[in-house]
C-alpha cells in the first residue's frame, strides 16, 4: 500500500504519534518512579519500548487495511478522516462522537443491570464486579488508567471495522456480514456471562449488540471507537455520587470526562444553530 500510494501514511503517523504520547503520559502518571537517574531511564525506556511495540502493530494494521475499508465502505471513515485532519469542530465529527457517547453509556447501564436481574431471578445478591483497583491509589493513577482506555478502544474499533469489511468482501451481502458480526459479538458477550441464566445473558447480549451494530453501521469507525472508550472509562471505578467513598475521585473524573465530551460533541454537532431553533418557528 505504501509503494502504490494507497495507504493513508499521514493518518497512520498521526495515530501512532498520538498513541505513543498517550502511553508515555500514562506511564509518567501511573508508574513507580525512581530517584536514581539510571534506574528511571531504564524504566522509561522499557515503557517506551512497550508503547512503540503496541503502537507499531496498530500503525502496520492501519496501513494494511485502511485502503481496504476505504474501497468497500468509505462512508464509515468520513467522520474519522475529518478528525485525523484536525477538523475538531466539524458537525459530522460531533454527531459521531455524540452517538458513540450514548452507546457507551447504554453499555454501562445494561452491564450494571444484567447482574442485578440475574441476582433477583436467582434469589441472591449480585456479585460485585471490579476489574481494576488502581483508582484506590489516587488521582494520578486514575488518570493513568483513563489514558490507557484510548489505545485499547481504538484498537478494538479498528479490528471490528476491518472484520466487518472483510466479511462484506467475502459474503458480498451487507445483511450476511452484519449477521455474522452480530453472532460473533453475541458469542463474546455470552461467554462472559458467568453463572447467569443463559436466556438472561442472551437477552442482555441482544440489548448490547443491536444498538452497537446500528451505531457502527450507520455512523462508522469514530462512533464505534468513542463508544468503546466511554464504556471502558466509566468502568475504571464503580460510579458514585457519594464523595465520601474512596473511589469518588476516580468516579467523578470519569463522569466529568464523559459528560464534557458529550456536551462538546452536542455543541459542535449543531453546526452553529441554536439548541431550540428547529423547534421554535421564526417570527414572520
Amino acid at each position: 500500500n505504501l509503494m502504490s500510494g494507497r495507504a493513508d501514511a499521514s493518518g497512520a503517523s498521526r495515530i501512532a504519534l498520538f498513541l505513543i504520547a498517550v502511553w508515555v503520559a500514562s506511564w509518567a502518571l501511573g508508574a513507580r518512579h525512581s530517584l536514581a537517574a539510571d534506574s528511571e531511564a531504564d524504566l522509561f525506556l522499557t515503557a517506551l519500548a512497550f508503547s512503540v511495540l503496541n503502537v507499531g502493530f496498530t500503525w502496520l494494521f492501519y496501513l494494511a487495511l485502511e485502503p481496504f475499508v476505504r474501497r468497500f465502505c468509505p462512508e464509515m471513515l468520513i467522520g474519522w478522516t475529518r478528525l485525523l485532519r484536525a477538523q475538531y469542530r466539524d458537525p459530522l465529527v460531533g454527531r459521531d462522537v455524540l452517538v458513540g457517547c450514548a452507546v457507551g453509556v447504554l453499555f454501562v447501564l445494561v452491564g450494571a443491570l444484567s447482574p442485578v436481574v440475574a441476582g433477583v431471578l436467582a434469589g441472591v445478591p449480585p456479585q460485585p464486579r471490579v476489574n481494576n483497583a488502581a483508582y484506590l491509589l489516587g488521582a494520578q493513577h486514575s488518570v493513568s488508567w483513563l489514558l490507557r482506555v484510548l489505545p485499547n478502544a481504538l484498537q478494538i474499533a479498528m479490528i471490528g471495522t476491518f472484520m466487518y469489511v472483510v466479511l462484506l468482501a467475502i459474503a458480498r451481502r451487507r445483511s450476511v456480514a452484519i449477521g455474522i458480526l452480530a453472532a460473533l459479538f453475541s458469542a463474546v458477550v455470552v461467554s462472559e456471562g458467568g453463572d447467569e441464566k443463559l436466556w438472561v445473558t442472551v437477552l442482555f447480549a441482544a440489548m448490547l449488540v443491536i444498538p452497537l451494530l446500528y451505531a457502527f453501521i450507520r455512523y462508522g469507525l469514530l462512533a464505534l471507537a468513542t463508544s468503546m472508550a466511554v464504556n471502558q472509562a466509566l468502568q475504571i471505578a464503580p460510579l458514585t455520587l457519594d464523595l465520601t467513598k474512596p473511589h469518588a475521585l476516580a468516579s467523578s473524573m470519569a463522569i466529568i470526562l464523559v459528560g464534557g465530551l458529550a456536551a462538546y460533541a452536542f455543541y459542535i454537532s449543531r453546526a452553529g444553530g441554536g439548541m431550540l431553533r428547529r423547534f421554535v418557528p421564526s417570527a414572520a
